[in-house]
């Protein structure tokens, strides 16, 4: 386990001799490989074209809240019932490039998703320090099938675009952290993180969670004992008051239609909800995958709300005996913070489930797939097939997330495909 007393010059000297020879150089090379490779899994895309929401986000001005102007965007809901101006606005500025061609508008969500996967990478690194988990972890990312969604689909570029500020956010504060950063070096991290977490929560509204996050974000690199909350810190509430006055100001009255649900039911859904991210995070299928409800209302599933509450149970337990390493007592917050707002505790504008809600959370499981696989060999030392164990489960792992990918693209190519 990583001490999170150590100095970062010191975690990053001892973090480079156990990752077995992984420099730099080939860290940012490997890490531009899984890049380049989980891009051209989605190639197919570009053959894809217009499904579901991209319809409206391509041609529709007025549901899509803005026409050829982006400043609108900040005056009008999307879709009437959603405040999210800069995911509006990064179609607007788009149309004003190459107009609705779906073809160009599938090529900006590869590059976007090419951006994001590299960024994971630069996080984990900054965050784990040795190379070894850092690629293990963005490997994960970069490869799970959650990414198609959200890049086959001309639509879900809320959550790429979101995430894409959020690691800004994150990379900014540990950057501003670190000793060698000083005086406007520092300063300027800090902008450029605040500048960063206020589009994110404009582009979508579950990142404003991780505002919570800010002060451990910070101390991950500093090397200091304490997590301490400083004055500076409090300027990152502003963009979700802002935010918030915004959306109160702009959504119309009664936008959230509060389904009628009894005390148990609610506690049903909730633990039938968790039970779905479960799977879609740790094994997700093609069916789980495009999956938008938790299933009929009645009768209550009683063995799934058990199977849920124990899982809860675990989880508490886990973050508990992790909370002693800071890392990765942020990566399990940033998995249940990002998460709390999807399991139905509260009604959504939209389906009851959805996949692309799974997106964020994905970053903190996968930085702790990341750190358990690489601490794998530790844990069978003294075996003789440790060695290959660990790289068949890898090796198993990966292509198992690969597979599902695949498959999965050819489910975006078009309205027909997608409902069969």
């Amino acid at each position: 386990m990583i001490s999170s007393t150590q100095s970062p010059s010191a975690l990053h000297d001892s973090g480079e001799a156990a990752a077995r020879g992984i420099t730099g150089r080939r860290f940012v090379f490997f890490a531009c490989l899984i890049v380049l490779f989980s891009t051209l899994l989605q190639w197919g895309a570009l053959k894809s074209g217009e499904v579901i929401d991209d319809h409206i986000l391509l041609h529709d001005p007025v549901l899509r809240g803005c026409g050829s102007r982006p400043i609108d965007c900040f005056r009008h809901p999307l879709f009437l019932y959603y405040y999210r101006p800069v995911m509006s606005a990064s179609f607007s500025i788009a149309g004003d490039l190459h107009g609705p061609n779906p073809l160009y508008a599938h090529l900006d969500n590869l590059v976007l998703h090419a951006l994001v996967a590299g960024l994971a990478f630069w996080f984990f690194r900054l965050l784990l320090v040795e190379a070894r988990p850092a690629l293990l972890a963005g490997g994960v990312f970069a490869l799970h099938p959650l990414q198609v969604g959200a890049t086959t689909f001309i639509g879900g570029r809320t959550d790429p675009l979101a995430l894409f500020f959020v690691f800004v956010f994150a990379v900014g504060l540990m950057k501003q952290g670190e000793p060698a950063s000083r005086g406007y070096g520092r300063i300027w991290w800090r902008l450029l993180s605040v500048a960063a977490f206020t589009f994110a929560t404009l582009t979508k509204e579950q990142c404003a969670a991780l505002v919570v996050l800010v002060p451990l974000i910070a101390a991950c690199a500093s090397g200091k004992k304490r997590v301490a909350v400083r004055p500076w810190m409090l300027v990152y509430l502003a963009p979700i008051l802002v935010y918030g006055a915004a959306a109160l100001h702009i959504l119309p009255h009664g936008t959230v239609d509060n389904p009628h649900w009894s005390a148990a039911l609610r506690i049903d859904m909730v633990g039938r909800t968790l039970w779905y991210y479960v799977k879609l995070l740790m094994w997700p299928t093609v069916t789980t995958l495009h999956q938008s409800t938790v299933g009929q209302f009645f009768p209550q599933q009683v063995p799934l709300l058990i199977l849920a509450f124990v899982i809860v149970g675990i989880w508490l337990a886990l973050l508990a005996d992790l909370w002693r390493d800071r890392r990765m007592r942020l990566l399990a917050l940033w998995v249940t913070l990002t998460l709390l707002p999807c399991l139905n505790l509260i009604p959504v504008p939209s389906q009851y489930v959805s996949s692309y809600r799974g997106y964020l959370p994905l970053v903190g499981m996968a930085g702790l797939l990341g750190a358990c696989l690489d601490r794998l060999p530790a844990f069978l030392k003294g075996r003789r097939a440790a060695p290959r164990v660990v790289a068949a489960c890898i090796a198993t792992g990966f292509a198992a997330l690969v597979s599902v990918s695949l498959a999965d693209v050819f489910v975006w190519k078009n309205d027909l495909t997608l409902e069969q």
